[in-house]
């Protein structure tokens, strides 16, 4: 995300921002990070996945996952103007794809 050069380190300082980030800070405070680097650790790397779960409850593990052609968007309306996500429109937008992540899998009675 971000890096202190070596000969100018600050205390209580992130240094700047990566190439290739995006970088926004929310109505709330919230810093909203964007790279395609993010993710890539974990895409197609089942080994990695695990290394995760195992420092988490069963509830918040990872499970299934897809990698999207494109970014969530305010003109897609996935995302308001603050960058929070509207899941309702996720859900509608990726229909198909959540759909087939869930295929054959019991519906609780």
């Amino acid at each position: 995300m971000s890096l202190n050069p070596i000969d100018r380190l600050r205390a209580g300082s992130i240094g700047k921002r990566l190439p290739g980030v995006e970088v926004r800070l929310a109505e709330d405070c919230e810093l909203l990070v964007s790279s395609s680097a993010l993710f890539s650790g974990y895409y197609r790397d089942p080994r990695a996945v695990a290394r995760v779960n195992c420092h988490l409850a069963p509830f918040e593990q990872i499970r299934k996952f897809r990698v999207l052609d494109r970014d969530f968007s305010i003109e897609h309306g996935e995302l308001t103007a603050t960058m929070k996500l509207r899941r309702g429109r996720v859900l509608e937008n990726h229909r198909a794809l959540i759909a087939e992540m869930y295929a054959g899998r019991e519906e609780p009675a």
